[in-house]
C-alpha cells in the first residue's frame, strides 16, 4: 500500500540519520544502556500489551484439546468395507 510507504519512510530516514549521528557522538556505554531500554520497553509491550502470554496458553489449550478429540477417535475403524 502506497499510502503506508509514504507515511513511514520519512521517520525512517530520520530515524536512520538520527541514530547514525548518535553512534558516533556518544561512548559506547551510552548506546548499550539506550539498546537495553528498547529491548526492555518492547518486550514489555509484546508481552503484556500484545496478550502473547495468553494467545500462547489459548493455543496451547487447543492443540491439547484437538490431541485428545483424536485420541479418543483412534480406535474406531472408520473405513467401510467393500465387498
Amino acid at each position: 500500500n502506497w499510502d503506508l510507504i509514504l507515511l513511514f519512510e520519512p521517520e525512517m530516514i530520520a530515524g536512520a540519520l538520527i541514530g547514525a549521528e548518535l553512534n558516533e557522538t556518544l561512548p559506547e556505554i551510552v548506546l548499550l544502556v539506550l539498546m537495553l531500554l528498547l529491548l526492555a520497553v518492547t518486550a514489555y509491550k509484546t508481552l503484556t500489551l500484545g496478550k502473547a502470554c495468553d494467545m500462547y496458553c489459548d493455543e496451547n489449550e487447543i492443540a491439547e484439546a484437538s490431541r485428545q478429540l483424536e485420541d479418543s477417535f483412534a480406535h474406531y475403524d472408520l473405513r467401510e468395507d467393500v465387498e
